[in-house]
């Protein structure tokens, strides 16, 4: 027994947090959800952020979970704008998937929790995808791209999407945990971190010292 009998004592209760998170000083960040929020299938969340506007780096995280009764075309988070195909959404086609314009790639089984973190530099007309893949034993990557430069001015939003004329349908039902974007390339390495794990806290009561290993 060490040190950890100052800090903590028995009956004391202990939060881990898992999953990784970013902040600096001199980089734009947005925390869009900060906690489980849940969606029924009629509600949304509209952040009025717009990632399309110009061209610039940034890196959005996600920790999302799709439930079981999705229909084809629900959408559980987006920033995209039809016309055009600019943009990215998360939705429901068969399977969860991230589509960036019109290529898209697998983000989750339905069920199960994942975060999906996004990353785009200036001047590509890609987005890399870093995917949690907790069903496997490493990080799942892929890179979407397409022809030409994105430019949207959509906003993000979670629960559905937002059509061009501002109306909002394709509702989801699923969850999302917690969101944050940040207006600067990360690098590849941050990304890969953040999305190692979901985001996510787990509570443990202390009993006694030294007991398992």
């Amino acid at each position: 027994v060490g040190l950890e009998t100052t800090v903590l004592h028995d009956k004391d209760h202990l939060s881990i947090e898992l999953g990784h998170d970013y902040s600096y000083s001199d980089i734009e960040e947005h925390v869009l959800i900060d906690k489980k929020t849940v969606f029924n299938g009629s509600n949304y969340v509209d952040t009025e952020l717009k990632l399309f506007e110009k061209d610039r780096d940034f890196v959005l995280a996600i920790d999302f979970s799709f439930d079981t009764t999705n229909s084809n075309n629900a959408v559980l988070a987006q920033c995209f704008q039809t016309n055009g195909m600019d943009g990215f959404k998360l939705w429901y086609q068969d399977s969860p998937k991230v589509t960036w314009g019109t290529a898209s790639t697998s983000a989750a089984t339905l069920g199960r929790r994942e975060i999906i973190v996004l990353r785009h530099i200036k001047g590509e007309n890609g987005i890399h995808v870093y995917n949690s893949n907790l069903s496997g034993s490493d990080v799942a990557y892929v890179n979407l791209n397409k022809a030409r430069a994105t430019s949207a001015d959509a906003p993000i939003v979670f629960g559905c999407s937002r059509a061009d004329d501002g109306n909002y349908e394709n509702y989801a039902v699923g969850a999302v945990y917690w969101s944050k974007v940040w207006f600067a390339d990360l690098g590849e390495a941050a990304c890969k971190k953040l999305a190692a794990w979901t985001h996510e806290q787990i509570p443990f009561d202390v009993m006694g010292f030294k007991r398992y290993y």
